[in-house]
């Protein structure tokens, strides 16, 4: 019989691939350097946070599905008039590019979010919905002048909640599965897990993955964009 997998999670690790969430595990959080534009989007996230900041709940839920526990540390997400509501904050360019609509990690982690404050809850108690709030910066905000274009309310369905602990037992099962793997053997992040949209699959790959340094899929990737680029050059220096 295998030992049971411990794991300390957070509410955001539902939104990435287990690739990400075990390589988190072995390794912590490793970024090849402090790059701008991860300092400016965390510049940013604080601001941003500061407008909710009255509403901003945080708590801990254990789960225990058998094969794997985890204690699981919940987050930035904010509490209004019964609803938990989560903030999204793209950028105007970026907005435009992945077509200004919640994707399906970010509707997953807000369900999996109402799950859990209904679990967590003394005595329980359900939300009474779920949204997702997109505020359009612009492409020239900062931390001081957040110049928000647009604000919109996104309603997200509510599961049931047995549906809900389904939800999150199917992933963390998945994580288990995996935890045997070695790092270059791990199931790859799909087009969804990389924040991938058209003209660039790997968008979170680039700045945003807490692993990218030792993820083997991004090398390879990396490589292969190489090695295409070289050989289009190539072709354009010397045409027949």
């Amino acid at each position: 019989m295998s030992e049971k997998l411990h794991l300390k999670l957070v509410l955001g690790d539902f939104a990435v691939s287990p690739q990400e969430v075990l390589l988190v595990a072995r390794h912590g959080r490793i970024s090849e350097e402090i790059e701008d534009p991860d300092a400016i989007r965390r510049e940013l996230y604080r601001a941003v946070q500061q407008i909710h900041a009255k509403e901003h709940i945080q708590f801990r839920c254990h789960i225990d599905i058998g094969i794997i526990a985890a204690d699981i540390a919940v987050s930035r997400i904010y509490h209004y008039q019964g609803e938990i509501r989560r903030v999204a904050y793209p950028q105007l360019g970026a907005s435009n590019a992945r077509n200004f609509q919640p994707k399906p990690h970010e509707i997953r982690l807000l369900q999996v979010a109402g799950c859990l404050a209904e679990l967590a809850s003394n005595p329980p108690s359900r939300p009474r919905g779920l949204s997702l709030i997109m505020h359009e910066l612009s492409e020239y905000a900062t931390a001081e002048d957040l110049r928000i274009q647009k604000s919109t309310l996104y309603p997200v369905p509510l599961l049931p909640l047995e549906d809900g602990k389904r939800l999150i037992a199917n992933f963390l099962t998945v994580i288990a599965r995996c935890a045997s793997l070695p790092d270059e053997s791990l199931p790859p992040c799909d087009l969804d897990e990389r924040w991938g949209h058209h003209g660039n699959d790997y968008s979170k790959c680039r700045t945003a993955c807490r692993v990218r340094n030792i993820c083997h899929q991004w090398k390879q990737a990396k490589e292969d964009y190489i090695r295409i680029f070289t050989a289009n050059n190539a072709a354009l220096s010397h045409p027949e």
